[in-house]
């Protein structure tokens, strides 16, 4: 800064001019932690469900007033199944202050359980014989406690019939349950005709 001049036009270094204030920086008081928040590599399903592991991508932003850009965390590879809260490495700023930042996730990675009734026997020709099957999930849940389909008595013999089942993740199961047609005895007159 130069002094003021005198009534001559020279420099007066006798009565140096103040330093403007409004040329000097203020430094930066920063206290305040960076804010981490998880962004997930992809959306849920529409129940709030993956099937899969996600990769959580952390972002770090300082709030004003800001010392400077803070150190992103690396990403985590969130897999435990069920709801869990995953949580970042520190993000710090150039004040040092740190901060964590947490993401809660919801992940099935298992397809249901879908038991079979056993020994099952249907009449010939029964027109309302049904195979259904009792799905169970761990994780997510069922979509829906048990599945089931028409089974076919058109003939006599062993069968088997597709069934399907999911749960809320979207994980599918889908097996094969076995039946059996047999024909039944009828008396015709009081005789023991078979048919």
């Amino acid at each position: 800064l130069y002094p003021p001049t005198g009534a001559n036009g020279s420099p007066d270094f006798a009565n140096p001019r103040l330093p403007d204030r409004d040329l000097i920086p203020v430094p930066v008081t920063d206290v305040t932690p960076p804010v981490v928040t998880g962004v997930p590599d992809r959306l849920p399903n529409d129940a709030g469900w993956y099937s899969a592991p996600v990769t959580i991508d952390w972002r770090s932003v300082d709030p004003r007033p800001s010392s400077g850009r803070p150190t992103d965390p690396a990403d985590t590879l969130a897999k435990i199944e069920g709801r869990n809260a995953y949580s970042s490495d520190a993000s710090c700023d150039h004040a040092g202050n740190c901060a964590t930042g947490t993401l809660t996730l919801s992940i099935d990675r298992t397809a249901p359980d879908v038991a079979c009734p056993p020994d099952q026997q249907f009449e010939l020709r029964d027109a309302e014989a049904v195979v259904t099957a009792v799905v169970t999930d761990a994780s997510s849940g069922p979509v829906a406690a048990s599945v089931s389909a028409a089974a076919d008595t058109s003939s006599v013999g062993a069968k088997t019939v597709s069934l399907t089942a999911q749960d809320i993740a979207g994980n599918e199961t889908t097996v094969d349950c076995s039946y059996t047609v047999v024909s039944t005895p009828w008396m015709v007159g009081g005789t023991g005709l078979v048919n």
